[in-house]
């Protein structure tokens, strides 16, 4: 069997099992587990679980064509492995696994047990290879092996540097990012090859000590990829378990399993098709050359495909790594120019250059910041997942950031927390009197710059801003939550959560329940899956979208299906209650639309969004028609809020995932009280206001006078106490991502933004008086202490309230 035929036959082989093993994982993983897996966001995902032990077979089927000639032979260790690996197809047809995997330690032995099968297969590469390897081809004398590696370390650097920067230029200007200037692109960019040639002056140190230490090919051969394991090892521990809030021992034994088993599979099937290869190949330079030659368009095709379902920058980051490998591998078989020669001295110049620049930078970070140049390397880096992954992978903290997060990730997707009561009147008796009807519309992933009440230039949200006009407009308005995980529950709480999901039971901490109980509301509620886990089950509730997935919430059909229930469920005079989140304009759905929307009046915005944006607007204007018309918009307070933004390729980012920047955590907040419940109440709608404050807001429209628990708590926006949304301008507000640790500081009346992000350690901070979503800025040494020192304060005052007890990692 060809070379290239058994390796074809091998890669769906060994993706099935890939994929196997990442499914166990990640719902071994909680955080995992409870965004990605149980909500069944992926339809291919689905299928891929539904028919999984179908598929296995398929793959079986691959994998034993792929050692039919060992089969053919004889040999019974290849006999042995296909009879056993058919045996465990007959067992799965009859009990399927993947469907019935949940959060459990059972999950991570499935993981685990699927790297078995092609670590099984590549032992057969292994025997069948052994004896026959022609090492006398990797065989050569020191001082030209030491050349060949220096030429082949900086030629690797050098190339993928070059590749993702034409790909990062296109991208800006596809992108029509104006952030990244010339002068930015030029700083980034010289920033990113000392970089990429500093990676391949250790490349080329590590490479050449195993070339002395080891003479023999085969010794080399086990070193080198040991030194890649180690790398792959790095990054899933530095990038990859991070962003899935998996940390610790078990993550880094699981990654040392993960990498040993990719090095054996890699190992065995390198070894086989150098055996397999003709004795009289020599010149392999013309395949290799054609490799490198499709490897930028494989990336760029693979960046488009995964950039707006990207899990912040995630995939891309390993699209890079892959990168790196592959061309590392590609250009390891092409025979340099023999004229070449005299370059050495230059390339190890330009090396020792990039080396002592990188040095300077790093080592001299707090006292010499380069604000212009750190700027842009982070507007650039957004383009350039080469440069990213070696920013995330290989850049250290200061200490006082360090500290900082190792504390936040201790308080982060906690284990052990408590239900504390959470009461804005004490006792909360029997509501009397008139009650008004509530609506609430919290419509995932809104954006407020997408809504003409917020921006001028927005032309496709009549509807919205009629109703605007008509209600209070909070123009500072922010989510509590970056991701919906947290910022749900945190509506109904009316105040901060402790970072796990969830701590039950919630009632004591669902203020928002304890007054619909008092009052007696009918309540009409889009139970989700986070809502099934929270509310307490009641008679008065009216299940809306029932049956249906979360992700196929759509206002419209929503809305259609609150106008048929309204008018039997306030037949017997009770007031309703009604709360959806409807998830028609959410990243996940909306980047399967296509972009072929008309431009009119959705220019200049990104028009999958907008053009989804513009059909809600319109079912909402019919819905506010029909309360007009039926007499109940002026005993109705309704709410229009989001509970996170998204980013819609701002600085090159797209979805929220587990960022807290400023285009992600601003929100719409329009609230329609009628005058005749309003009263003589007042309002300042120019302060700060969070989606925790719709709560104590609704005590206080409901004649109760609900306590001032600022800063954790939300508070009323509505005839506030004397001075107490005077003081809301100078606090300064914990704002938190639901996925990860990752936090912020919202100060000076919600016009300055500080995050702290504690899974790729880095920090940012934004001057959100500027443009709609703020400027990226340095902060200054007194900004970073006083935020590190109030997020501190605040994330220990949660954990007092709530009794957390803090992770240890």
């Amino acid at each position: 069997m060809t070379p290239r035929l058994r390796v074809g036959l091998r890669l769906p082989f060994l993706v099935f099992f890939l994929l196997t093993a990442c499914f166990g994982v990640l719902s071994y993983v909680p955080f995992a587990y409870l965004q990605f897996l149980r909500h069944q966001l992926f339809a291919w995902l689905e299928f891929f679980v539904l028919f999984h032990h179908f598929l296995y077979w398929a793959a079986l089927l691959l994998g034993t064509l792929s050692v039919a000639d060992d089969l053919a032979a004889g040999r019974r260790a290849a006999w042995a492995i296909v009879f056993a690996c058919g045996s465990i197809g007959v067992w799965l047809a009859l009990h399927p696994v993947l469907p019935t995997l949940v959060n459990s330690r059972h999950s991570l032995v499935v993981g685990v047990a699927a790297l078995a099968i092609p670590v099984a297969f590549a032992m057969l590469d292994h025997l069948a290879a052994r004896g026959r390897v022609p090492w006398e081809r990797f065989t050569h004398p020191p001082n030209l092996l030491r050349r060949l590696l220096l030429r082949m370390c900086a030629a690797t650097a050098c190339y993928v540097w070059v590749v993702f920067t034409v790909l990062s230029a296109y991208r800006i200007y596809s992108a029509a990012d104006s952030r990244v200037s010339a002068t930015d692109y030029a700083l980034a960019v010289g920033w990113s090859l000392s970089l990429h040639l500093a990676v391949a002056t250790v490349l080329f140190a590590a490479l050449g000590a195993i070339s002395a230490l080891a003479p023999s090919a085969r010794l080399r051969h086990w070193l080198i990829a040991a030194c890649v394991g180690g790398a792959g090892w790095l990054v899933l521990v530095r990038i990859v378990f991070p962003a899935i809030a998996f940390r610790g021992g078990e993550s880094a034994v699981l990654a040392a399993v993960v990498m040993a088993a990719a090095i054996v599979v890699w190992s065995g099937l390198s070894l086989r098709c150098a055996a397999d290869a003709p004795a009289t190949q020599v010149d392999r330079s013309w395949p290799r050359l054609t490799a490198l030659t499709l490897l930028p368009i494989v990336a760029l095709a693979s960046i488009h495909v995964v950039e707006k379902v990207d899990w912040y920058f995630l995939i891309q980051t390993m699209i890079a790594f892959a990168f790196w490998i592959a061309a590392f591998a590609s250009l390891a078989g092409v025979r340099p120019p023999r004229h070449t020669r005299g370059s050495d001295p230059f390339i190890a110049a330009a090396l020792g250059l990039s080396v002592l620049i990188v040095s300077v930078r790093v080592l001299a970070a707090g006292a010499l910041p380069l604000p212009r140049v750190t700027l842009a390397v982070d507007r650039y880096a957004a383009y350039d997942p080469s440069l990213m992954l070696l920013e995330r992978t290989l850049t250290p903290a200061s200490t006082e950031l360090a500290d900082l997060t190792s504390f936040l990730v201790a308080n982060s997707n906690i284990v052990n927390a408590h239900p504390a009561s959470v009461d804005f009147v004490v006792p909360l008796e029997p509501l009397q009197g008139r009650r008004p009807h509530v609506f609430i519309f919290v419509i995932d992933s809104l954006r407020r710059d997408y809504l003409s009440p917020y921006n001028a230039a927005v032309r496709f949200t009549p509807a919205i801003d009629a109703f605007a006009r008509e209600s209070l407009t909070f123009t500072q308005a922010y989510t509590r939550y970056s991701g919906t995980g947290l910022s749900e529950p945190a509506i109904w709480s009316g105040a901060l959560l402790p970072h796990k999901e969830y701590v039950t039971p919630f009632a004591p901490m669902n203020a928002l329940e304890k007054l619909l109980t008092a009052g007696g509301y009918h309540q009409l509620i889009s139970v989700d899956s986070i809502l099934r886990q929270l509310l307490t089950p009641l008679p008065d509730i009216r299940e809306l979208d029932a049956g249906i997935q979360n992700r196929q919430y759509e206002t419209c059909r929503t809305l259609e299906e609150i106008r048929g229930a309204l008018p039997d469920v306030i037949r017997d005079g009770r007031p309703a209650f009604v709360f959806t989140q409807p998830q028609d304009i959410h990243l996940a759905n909306v980047a399967i639309d296509r972009d072929d929307h008309p431009e009119g009046d959705l220019a200049g915005f990104y028009r999958p969004y907008a053009a989804r944006l513009k059909r809600l607007d319109a079912c909402f204007g019919l819905f506010i028609q029909y309360l007009k018309d039926q007499g109940l918009y002026e005993n109705s307070v309704v709410v229009l809020t989001s509970d996170h933004g998204d980013s819609l390729g701002d600085e090159g980012r797209w979805g929220h995932a587990y960022t807290v920047f400023p285009e992600v955590i601003r929100v719409p907040l329009i609230m329609h009280v009628p005058a005749s419940i309003l009263g003589d109440l007042q309002t300042d709608t120019e302060t700060v206001a969070f989606t925790t404050d719709i709560t104590p807001t609704l005590y206080k429209l409901l004649g109760q006078h609900p306590a001032d628990r600022d800063p954790l708590f939300g508070m009323t926006l509505v005839g506030p106490e004397a001075g107490a949304l005077a003081n809301r301008r100078t606090r300064p507000y914990l704002v938190a991502s639901s996925y990860g640790p990752v936090y912020g500081l919202l100060s000076d009346n919600g016009r300055a933004l500080y995050i702290i992000d504690s899974v790729n350690t880095a920090e940012h901070r934004y001057d959100l008086r500027e443009g709609q979503n703020g400027e990226a800025t340095i902060a200054t040494e007194a900004e970073r202490a006083s935020a590190a020192s109030a997020i501190r304060t605040q994330v220990s005052e949660i954990a007092r309230f709530y009794g957390v007890e803090p992770v240890s990692r």
